[in-house]
C-alpha cells in the first residue's frame, strides 16, 4: 500500500505540533528578551533596545567566553573524530556477534550520568588524583598538580562523554560499505592509504557530516562537564548563560547568548558541510 502524500502528512503533523509546542514556542519566547532591557524588578524592561547585545560584545570577558567555547567545540570534535574513525571502521567491518558486543561496549559509558563522570573526571584529575600520581610516576610532572580548572581538561572529558556518539554514527557509515570499490582499487595498485582516502572516506561523509556535527552542537552547548570539571576558570557560553540568569537576574544578556549559541550551532554546520564536501569531491578527482 502506497502512503499518499495527505496520509504522510497526516502521521508528521503530531509530531510537529508536538515539537513546535514543546521547543520553539518556548524557545521563541526565551529569546524575545535579547531585545529588551535588563530590569531589577522584572524579567526584563519592555521595549526594544540593542543594549543587550551591545553589553555582551563590548565586554572582553565575555567575548573571551565565545573564542573559547567554540575552540573547545572545535578540538573536541576533531579529536573524538581522530579517535572514533579507526574504531568505528573495525566495529563496522565486525561480523554480526562481533559487532553486536563492540557496540555495547562503545554505548556501556552512556549509562552513566555526565554528572557521575565528570564528578568521577574532577577526581582523577583533581590534586593527588590518579592521573597526577601517574604523571609524577612517569617522571611527566614534577609532582601532585591539579590537572583539572584548564580547558584541555574539558575537551579530554568531553570526548569521553561525546565519543560513544561519533562511534555510533560513523559506524553505521561503515557498516554499508560496498567492500568490492576497496577491493579494485587495490586491485589497480592503489596503496592503503589511498584507498582509504580516495575510496572510503567518501562514502562514509554522511557520517562523517552527522557525526561530526552532532558532536560540535553537544560540546558547544556543554554544561556539566565545564561546570564540574572546568569550574569558574574555565566559562563557556552555557555556563555564562546559566550566570546571567541565576547570579545577575539578567534575562536579556542570557537570551543574547541562547541567540549566540544556535546561531553558531547552525552556521558552523553549514559551513563545515560545504567545506567537508567540497574536500572529498576535490579528492575523487586528483
Amino acid at each position: 500500500m502506497q502512503l499518499t502524500r495527505r496520509g504522510a502528512l497526516g502521521l508528521l503533523a503530531p509530531g510537529v505540533a508536538l515539537l513546535v509546542l514543546m521547543y520553539v514556542l518556548p524557545e521563541l519566547y526565551f529569546l524575545r528578551y535579547a531585545a529588551e532591557r535588563p530590569s531589577t524588578t522584572s524579567l526584563a524592561a519592555p521595549g526594544v533596545s540593542a543594549s543587550a547585545f551591545l553589553g555582551f560584545f563590548r565586554s572582553a570577558y565575555y567575548v573571551g567566553v565565545l573564542w573559547h567555547t567554540v575552540a573547545v567545540a572545535l578540538a573536541t570534535t576533531a579529536v573524538a573524530f581522530l579517535v572514533a574513525l579507526p574504531v568505528a571502521y573495525v566495529v563496522g567491518r565486525a561480523g554480526r556477534r562481533a559487532k553486536a558486543w563492540l557496540v555495547v561496549l562503545a554505548v556501556l559509558s552512556m549509562l552513566v550520568g555526565n554528572v557521575v563522570r565528570s564528578i568521577g573526571w574532577s577526581a582523577m584529575l583533581g590534586y593527588g588524583g590518579i592521573v597526577s600520581q601517574l604523571g609524577t610516576w612517569l617522571h611527566l610532572l614534577t609532582g601532585p598538580r591539579q590537572l583539572g580548572d584548564t580547558y584541555p581538561a574539558v575537551v579530554v572529558v568531553l570526548v569521553s562523554v561525546l565519543l560513544p556518539v561519533m562511534i555510533l554514527t560513523l559506524e553505521s557509515s561503515f557498516g554499508v560499505l560496498d567492500p568490492s570499490l576497496e577491493r579494485a582499487s587495490r586491485d589497480l595498485g592503489a596503496p592503503p592509504m589511498r584507498t582509504f582516502l580516495r575510496v572510503t572516506l567518501p562514502q562514509v561523509l554522511p557520517g562523517i557530516l552527522a557525526g561530526t556535527s552532532i558532536v560540535f552542537v553537544l560540546s558547544l552547548n556543554a554544561y556539566a562537564v565545564p561546570l564540574l570539571v572546568g569550574g569558574p576558570r574555565v566559562p563557556t557560553l552555557a555556563t555564562a548563560m546559566y550566570d546571567a540568569v541565576t547570579v545577575y537576574g539578567n534575562y536579556p544578556l542570557a537570551a543574547v547568548i541562547a541567540i549566540l549559541l544556535l546561531v553558531i550551532g547552525l552556521v558552523g554546520i553549514g559551513l563545515y558541510s560545504y567545506l567537508l564536501r567540497r574536500q572529498f569531491e576535490g579528492w575523487r578527482t586528483r
